[in-house]
C-alpha cells in the first residue's frame, strides 16, 4: 500500500521513493511506489502531474487498490525521485476549498445539502439538493463564502474512527470502515475528504459562481476560485473595456447605451421586415404579369431567406396559375418550385438539380424546396430545371 504524503502535507512537491511494481494501463508504462506526493484521481478531484527523474507523469490513478503514476517513457527498477506541478497542485488545492466552503454556506445559510461535485481544468461544479433556486440566494451564498475566504479561517485535516466522524459530521453521516479523514474549515464545515486543501481560506483568494443549470431535480453550479477567478475577472474585464472603447461611453454608461442600441435595432430591423414585405409584394405582382404571359418564370433573387422565398412562390402560384422556378443567393443557395399544373409533378426537377448545388431537399408534387452550399451554381440549376419543364 503506497503511502499518500499529501495526506501529511499537501505543500510538498518533492519527495524520494522506490518502486514497488511496474506495468501498462492504457499503452502506457506506469509503476507503483512505496510513497507518493501524486494525488490520484478521486473524489471529483484530477490527478497531479510532475515528473519521476525527469520522465513525465501525465496521469495518476487509483485501481486495484493502488496508485498507478503513467509515464511518458519506462522508469528502471530503484529509486526515484518525483516532483509534482506545483502551480497545478495549488489550482486544485483552491478549487477544492472552495467547494467546501460553498457547501457550508449553502448548508448554514439555507440547509442545501451538497450531492455531487467536479473539479474540472478549467472550471468546477457543485450539485446541490433544492428544486427552486434563486438568485437571491445565489448570490447571499456567495458573498457569504467570500467573506469565509476574507475572515482567513484555519482549514485542518485529520483521521478519526467512523464513529467519531459521525458524531461531528456538519453536512452528512458516513458508513465506513477504518480510519476517516476530515477536512474541516473552522465554524463553518466538516466533511469526509481525500483531497488536497489551502491551509487557511484566505489562500481560496475569491470564490465566483458563473452558471446555474437546473439537471434530473436539483441544481448544477460552475464556479472559480483563486486564480481562475482571478482570470475570469480579467477577460470579462477586456470585454467590458473593449465594449466600452468600441461604443465610445464609459462603463457607467455602457448598460444603456447597450440598450439603446438594441432598442434602435429592433425599429430598423421592424422597418426592414416593412420594407421587405413591401419588396416581395412588388416582386410577386411582377412574377405573375410574367406567369400570365409566359406560363414558365424562372427568377434568381438575392439575400432572401428560405422562408421568403417560399412564401413568395405559394402566394404567386395561388394568385396566378403557372409554374414558378426561383431561387436565392444567400448563406448557401436555396431552391424553391411552385406550380398549378396538376399534370406537373415537380419531384423528379428538384431531384435532379439539387446535386448541381450539392444541395438536399424534397416537398409535394406541386411544391418542392432545396438548398445547397454551392450557390454559384444556382443560374445553372434554374436553366436545368427550366428545361426539364419545357420538356416535361
Amino acid at each position: 500500500m503506497t503511502e499518500r504524503l499529501y495526506f501529511d502535507d499537501a505543500y510538498q512537491t518533492h519527495f524520494s521513493a522506490q518502486i514497488m511494481q511496474s506495468g501498462v494501463i492504457d499503452g502506457c508504462p506506469a509503476v507503483v511506489l512505496d510513497q507518493t506526493c501524486f494525488y490520484p484521481t478521486s473524489g471529483g478531484q484530477m490527478h497531479d502531474t510532475g515528473w519521476m527523474n525527469g520522465i513525465a507523469v501525465h496521469d495518476v490513478r487509483y485501481q486495484d487498490g493502488e496508485i498507478w503514476h503513467l509515464l511518458s517513457s519506462p522508469l528502471l527498477a530503484g529509486k526515484v525521485e518525483g516532483t509534482i506541478d506545483w502551480l497545478r497542485r495549488f489550482d486544485f488545492m483552491q478549487q477544492h476549498t472552495a467547494f467546501h466552503i460553498l457547501a457550508g454556506c449553502f448548508n448554514a445559510l439555507f440547509k442545501i445539502s451538497t450531492l455531487a461535485s467536479h473539479l474540472g481544468e478549467e472550471v468546477s461544479t457543485i450539485e446541490i439538493d433544492v428544486a427552486d433556486l434563486t438568485v437571491e440566494i445565489m448570490q447571499q451564498v456567495e458573498e457569504r463564502a467570500n467573506q469565509v475566504v476574507w475572515e482567513n479561517r484555519a482549514v485542518d485535516s485529520f483521521f478519526v474512527t467512523p464513529e467519531q466522524a459521525n458524531d461531528r459530521l456538519v453536512r452528512k453521516k458516513i458508513a465506513l470502515n477504518g480510519p476517516i479523514r476530515l477536512v474541516e474549515i473552522a465554524g463553518l464545515d466538516l466533511d469526509p475528504c481525500g483531497g488536497t486543501h489551502v491551509r487557511s481560506t484566505a489562500q481560496v483568494g475569491v470564490i465566483k459562481m458563473l452558471a446555474a443549470e437546473r439537471i434530473r431535480g436539483h441544481w448544477r453550479l460552475t464556479f472559480v476560485a483563486g486564480r481562475r477567478g482571478w482570470r475570469e475577472f480579467c477577460r470579462e474585464y477586456e470585454i467590458i473595456r473593449t465594449l466600452s472603447d468600441t461604443l465610445t461611453t464609459g462603463t457607467e454608461q455602457l448598460m444603456a447605451q447597450i440598450e439603446k442600441i438594441l432598442a434602435e435595432n429592433k425599429e430598423m430591423r421592424k422597418a426592414l421586415q416593412q420594407y421587405n414585405r413591401a419588396q416581395v409584394d412588388q416582386t410577386m405582382s411582377g412574377l405573375c404579369a410574367r406567369a400570365a404571359q409566359q406560363g414558365i418564370v424562372v427568377q434568381l433573387f438575392h439575400d432572401l431567406s428560405m422562408e421568403e422565398l417560399r412564401r413568395v412562390a405559394v402566394v404567386a402560384s395561388k394568385k396566378q396559375p403557372g409554374v414558378y422556378l426561383l431561387a436565392a443567393r444567400s448563406e448557401q443557395g436555396y431552391l424553391v418550385f411552385a406550380n398549378s399544373r396538376d399534370q406537373l409533378d415537380l419531384r423528379p426537377v428538384i431531384k435532379a438539380v439539387l446535386p448541381m448545388i450539392n444541395g438536399r431537399g424534397g416537398g409535394e408534387a406541386s411544391l418542392v424546396q432545396g438548398g445547397g452550399p454551392a450557390h454559384e451554381a444556382l443560374e445553372q440549376a434554374l436553366e436545368r430545371a427550366a428545361q426539364l419543364v419545357s420538356h416535361g
